[in-house]
């Protein structure tokens, strides 16, 4: 009876010298995959959060210092003569447009200076593109519905007052 309870004793050493078995294995790749499958779409949602974010807060920064550029004419000159933050694109004698910076998609932000009848500024809108790269706001509605700028799809922006 002793030998018994030594044979017995030895096979289970064996067996856990062994190592894993194939059920092991596989159900530690199922593991795996299903805490890959749960974090990984948590992951992209928060750093698209993150992007849009980061747009919004940069949208209302250009349109503070595009506000002091364009009105108060008070742009930083660089080496190549261009003025930051932004080019000014003059189309006609009432309305200014531009581009400015770029976007966390690598597009450039854009911007236009609306004026009231008299021909003054009052308000500027600068607004990205977003994540598709597509302007899906027609510049006809880029136009003041009471203090607010009503944008399609992903594109996102902000209307200042100019003071």
């Amino acid at each position: 009876m002793i030998e018994s309870s030594e044979s017995l004793g030895n096979s289970v050493k064996n067996k856990l010298k062994q190592g894993f078995s194939l059920f092991d294995l596989f159900t530690t790749i199922l593991a795996v995959f299903i805490v890959g499958a749960i974090s990984l779409p948590i992951l992209f949602k928060a750093e698209k959060t993150n992007e849009l974010s980061k747009a919004n807060s940069e949208v209302m920064e250009l349109s503070e210092k595009l506000t002091k550029q364009l009105v108060g004419n008070t742009g930083i000159s660089t080496k190549e003569g261009n003025r930051e933050p932004a080019s000014v694109r003059i189309h006609s004698a009432n309305k200014w447009e531009g581009l400015a910076g770029t976007d966390p998609w690598g597009q450039s932000y854009s911007y236009k200076v609306l004026r009231d009848a008299y021909g003054l500024p009052t308000h500027i809108i600068v607004w990205s593109k977003g994540p598709n790269g597509v302007q899906d706001t027609p510049d006809s509605d880029l136009i003041m519905n009471g203090d607010q700028v009503s944008f399609s799809l992903d594109d996102l922006g902000h209307l200042k007052a100019i003071y």
